[in-house]
């Protein structure tokens, strides 16, 4: 019977041959969910057996892997800011980048009785994380306009309330700001729109572009049209010096500052992300 380092070191070796991105954290992931273990079982029980129903299922999910199907996708899940959220077919898979998101957010959020509004939420993921922690009493709010999408988030939210406030997590299906009333205020406004240009789009991965939704990747005018609608909208919804924080491509910063000061937005910055891109754009609400 094959123990885990034999499997292990088979399907690193695997993902290598075929160029997977990060081979060796995709492997963990993928035999950490099929076996049920934790990552120090990898370091302390190396020769745990695998059964041959477990190798299997191994065996077909890293072929379906090695064909371009997301890892998350085939698990069921993936981490984001130390929480796990649920995905699958028809919703984005939350990037480790986008993690610095969250911490902009929770830098600029001064007001612990501000509520925090979402836009293109998918999962909820950025949600999720500022709900766990900020205060109980902080009202979130996310709107996605995808069906298949808001489902996930709704799944998420019913999972595991041990990592938020679900009491306090509300969803709403519509196109960005449109589901909501003028006199709705948010100290915060988030958003992960779709930011890739259709010719962006033909040069990303496979597994990106034949799997992930198009809805969630492509916007019109280079990228810009979802930025465009929201800073167009968001001082109507913004409490007074209330921020805005959007995730943009990494060539679409000018563009991105002369769309926020047009639409009225002050103290416009672009942030680095995680990994050191040019990847956040932040603007205040006008006095």
């Amino acid at each position: 019977m094959p123990t885990l380092q034999n499997i292990y070191s088979e399907i690193v070796t695997k993902f290598h041959s075929h160029n997977i991105t990060s081979p060796e954290v995709n492997a963990e992931w993928l035999l950490s969910k099929i076996l049920k273990l934790k990552k120090s079982d990898f370091i302390l029980n190396d020769d745990y057996p695998v059964s041959k129903e477990q190798t299997d299922k191994i065996q077909s999910f890293v072929a379906r892997h090695v064909n371009g199907e997301p890892i998350q996708y085939l698990t069921g899940s993936t981490e984001f800011y130390n929480t796990t959220v649920l995905v699958g077919p028809g919703v984005l898979i939350p990037r480790p980048e986008t993690e610095r998101v969250v911490d902009i957010a929770l830098e600029l959020y001064k007001n612990d009785n501000g509520a925090i509004l979402d836009l293109c939420t998918g999962s909820g993921c950025i949600l999720f994380a500022l709900s766990r922690e900020l205060s109980y009493s902080t009202q979130c709010v996310g709107i996605e306009i995808s069906d298949t999408a808001i489902k996930w988030a709704l799944k998420n939210l019913n999972n595991d309330s041990e990592y938020f406030y679900p009491s306090n997590i509300s969803f709403i299906q519509g196109n960005l700001f449109e589901p909501l009333r003028r006199d709705f205020k948010f100290e915060l406004i988030t958003a992960n729109p779709p930011y890739i240009s259709s010719t962006e789009f033909n040069n990303l991965p496979f597994t990106v572009k034949n799997f992930e939704p198009q809805m969630a990747l492509l916007a019109d005018n280079n990228g810009l049209r979802i930025l465009e609608n929201i800073a167009e909208k968001a001082c109507d919804y913004l409490e007074r010096n209330g921020w805005l924080i959007c995730e943009i491509g990494e060539a679409q910063g000018k563009s991105a500052l002369k769309c926020f000061d047009y639409y009225g937005l002050k103290n416009t910055k672009i942030l680095t992300d995680n990994t050191g891109r040019e990847r956040i754009i932040t603007g205040q609400n006008k006095d």
